[in-house]
């Protein structure tokens, strides 16, 4: 396979490395002035807009403060940002997206749904918790880079050829999307799974969990040839993805691919890539509310997404139509920001949970121990779907089979409370700092240290919305399966500066 780099060169099998440019440091007081101005800028614009509001009950500003301060530090505070902090780097914005976007904007628009917390005291429980847990986060993830910092170079320093790098990623591709397509083909109802027999249904698992690595190979080899090729395939498989993601009745599929694209390039650069965010962005906020129109069109008719492909034209024409009607930027921002909206559920959670609503005591972990016993020696394995459960303890959807997630903070309070979220918290903070050492790309660029860090930048900290041990279930699957390629793929060790 030839690759174009420019206009003029050609690489032919070459290896998947560059040169990593070393970072421009800072000094202390200068950082300490950048994030302190940032801090200042952020509660001057907090108290213009609190000031000319008068918000409903309880007023969330201490909070945004605090959130703010605490998850803005790896950004603009820490050194080295494609260091082994770098995934703390990267949670801040998301974090902050899921705990305090929605505050932020209920001072601006409009949020039907949103939780409005009556109580008069500068901070609700919810909000104590939040901010404990993310702290206890960032405090695992800190101690575990100072213990294991000194060995990161020792590790993963072999890389992949360019050519084969490709090759596979597209293999990834396209097994991933056929196993998409054939699951969602067989499901009765959206929230339904057919089975179609072990064997077939672990390859299917299987090549759906390839879309992961093959999206960030295809990535990682435009990054590093900066091949336009690889760039117009990789916006083709995006575009795919979009309509796709309609038929099959799935916002995760629809932009999962310019996600991961987005999320592999911060990696690379070292900073979010702003004018690719802006484009995800963008996507994500005329999406959601589609996605939602689509359901609704389906729902009018009685269909599953299996059934509703054979007349996607007219649904889509309908949805889109309903859509219109309604829909402008701040419509989608409002969808987009309630999609993601984790404080309320936390909220929820613990002025529930101890009261009316049973503790867990582990019941939703119990498949952490279990991740890599196959189904097939242990039949009875169990299968706990978290927001289903959470919906059908809590009785929040007339569907019992509708999920609703509850993030990783939510679900370790709803088992074990407040020691729940600060323990728990500290481990996930310790273990992602662990797998941001071993893949540090700050001296040494390899595809397998990318894989690693994406793998848990999508899994662990994206995608913490979902259930705990179903996301490290993934991960620790996926990260074998990365090994296992990278000790098959790899062809000569690349130096400390990175070629």
């Amino acid at each position: 396979m030839t690759i174009a780099v420019g206009p003029h060169s050609y690489l032919r099998g070459n290896h998947a490395s560059k040169k990593v440019v070393p970072e421009k440091r800072r000094g202390f007081l200068s950082r300490l002035m950048f994030y302190g101005g940032t801090n200042v800028l952020f509660l001057l614009i907090l108290f213009i807009i609190d000031f000319a509001n008068t918000p409903t009950g309880h007023d969330p500003a201490p909070y945004l403060v605090l959130l703010f301060a605490l998850l803005s530090f790896p950004m603009f505070f820490i050194e080295e940002k494609k260091g082994p902090l770098m995934i703390s780097v990267m949670a801040g914005p998301i974090f902050f997206l899921f705990f305090g976007a929605s505050d932020f904007l209920s001072y601006l628009i409009d949020l039907p749904g949103r939780w409005k917390a009556p109580s008069a005291s500068i901070l609700i429980d919810a909000e104590l918790a939040i901010l404990a847990g993310l702290s206890f986060w960032l405090i695992g993830y800190v101690v575990a880079v100072a213990v294991f910092r000194r060995r990161s170079d020792k590790w993963l320093i072999t890389d992949w050829r360019l050519r084969e790098l490709v090759w596979f990623g597209l293999i990834c591709v396209g097994l991933s999307l056929w196993s998409t397509w054939d699951i969602l083909l067989t499901s009765g109802r959206w929230e339904k799974y057919v089975s179609q027999g072990a064997t077939k249904d672990s390859l299917l698992v299987l090549a759906r969990m390839l879309e992961l690595p093959g999206a960030v190979l295809l990535s990682h080899a435009y990054l590093v040839s900066k091949s336009r090729i690889l760039l117009v395939l990789i916006l083709s498989i995006a575009a795919i993805k979009v309509p796709m993601g309609l038929m099959l009745n799935s916002k995760e599929i629809g932009f999962f691919f310019i996600l991961i694209f987005i999320t592999t390039k911060w990696l690379h650069d070292g900073k979010i890539p702003q004018r690719w965010a802006i484009i995800g962005i963008s996507l994500v906020i005329f999406y959601v509310p589609l996605s939602y129109a689509y359901r609704a069109t389906l729902g009018e008719r009685h269909l599953s997404a299996a059934q509703g492909i054979g007349d996607f034209s007219s649904l889509f024409n309908k949805a889109l139509t309903a859509n219109q009607k309604t829909n402008d930027v701040i419509s989608g921002i409002r969808a987009t920001v309630g999609r993601v909206d984790f404080k309320s559920i936390v909220e929820l959670i613990v002025s529930r949970v101890g009261k009316d609503v049973p503790y867990q005591d582990g019941h939703t972990l119990v498949e952490l121990p279990l991740v890599f016993i196959p189904r097939l020696i242990m039949p009875d394995k169990p299968h706990i779907p978290v927001g289903q459960l959470f919906n059908r303890e809590l009785h929040l959807s007339l569907n019992p089979d509708t999920y609703i997630s509850t993030s990783f903070l939510g679900e370790l309070y709803w088992n074990y409370s407040w020691l729940g979220v600060m323990l728990g918290m500290f481990l996930i903070g310790a273990s992602l700092g662990v797998i941001g050492v071993i893949s540090s790309l700050q001296n040494t660029l390899t595809v397998t240290r990318v894989l690693i860090l994406a793998s848990a930048a999508y899994l662990l900290v994206i995608k913490s919305e979902t259930g705990i041990a179903q996301q490290y279930a993934l991960f620790l699957r996926s990260t074998v399966l990365i090994l296992v390629l990278h000790f098959i793929m790899r062809s000569r060790r690349v130096t400390q500066s990175g070629v």
